[in-house]
C-alpha cells in the first residue's frame, strides 16, 4: 500500500528513547507504509539520536520525516508531572538552537548511576532558545493545561508564524489539523 491517507503521526519515539521506544525507525517508517500514513515525526524524548536513522528509513519507504524532540520539562511543582513539549526546528539555526537546548539539559542532568537519559531542562530554558521552533504542548494533566498554554504562549514569541497553521508557530489549539498536509514551512515545500 502506498501513502495515501495524508494523516501525519507526530508524536512517535523510536528506540532511541532510553526506556521509552521499542521499535527501530526502519520499522516504524516500514509500518507507517504498509498503514499508508503519510508522514511519520520522530520525537524521541531528550534526544535527536534517531533522527539520521529515521532519515534513511523516510528515503526508502517514501514516507516523511518530521524530525523533531520531545522535551520533558522539569515540573513547575512539586509532585508534579513536568510539561512536555513537542520540538520541531525549522530552520538550521533552530536546529542548532534545540540541540544546544539539549545539550543543556544534559549536563545539568549529570552523571552517574540513573542519570542515563536525563534531562534538566525547564520554561526559562525553551523561552531563551525557541527561535525556528514550532512547539507543541502535549497535555498531560487537565488541570494544569490552561495554565501550560498561557505560559507557552507567553514564553515563546519568537516560534515561527504561518497564516492558518494552528495560531502560527504554536500548536495549542485543541483539534489541531496544521500537519494533516505538511508540506515544510514556507520557502521549503
Amino acid at each position: 500500500m502506498g501513502c495515501s491517507s495524508g494523516y501525519a503521526e507526530l508524536q512517535v519515539t523510536s528506540n532511541y528513547s532510553f526506556l521509552r521506544g521499542a521499535s527501530h525507525p526502519h520499522e516504524l517508517f516500514g509500518q507507517a507504509k504498509e498503514l499508508g500514513i503519510a508522514a511519520l515525526g520522530i520525537t524521541d524524548r531528550n534526544s535527536v539520536a534517531g533522527i539520521v536513522q529515521a532519515w534513511e528509513s523516510a528515503k526508502k519507504t517514501g514516507v516523511q520525516l518530521i524530525a523533531g524532540c520531545r522535551l520533558d520539562l522539569r515540573p513547575e511543582a512539586p509532585g508534579m508531572p513536568g510539561p512536555a513539549l513537542l520540538a520541531f526546528p525549522m530552520d538550521r539555526p533552530a536546529w542548532s538552537g534545540l540541540c544546544g537546548l539539549l545539550t543543556l539539559g544534559r549536563s545539568r542532568a549529570g552523571r552517574g548511576p540513573g542519570s542515563k537519559g536525563g534531562c534538566d531542562l525547564g520554561w526559562d530554558d525553551v523561552a531563551a532558545a525557541n527561535a525556528g521552533l514550532l512547539l507543541a504542548l502535549v497535555p498531560d494533566d487537565d488541570a494544569a493545561l490552561p495554565r501550560q498554554l498561557a505560559r507557552l504562549r507567553a514564553d515563546a514569541p519568537a516560534a515561527p508564524t504561518w497564516p492558518g497553521r494552528c495560531g502560527g508557530g504554536l500548536a495549542t489549539q485543541p483539534g489541531c489539523t496544521a500537519w494533516r498536509n505538511w508540506a515544510g514551512p514556507p520557502g521549503r515545500r
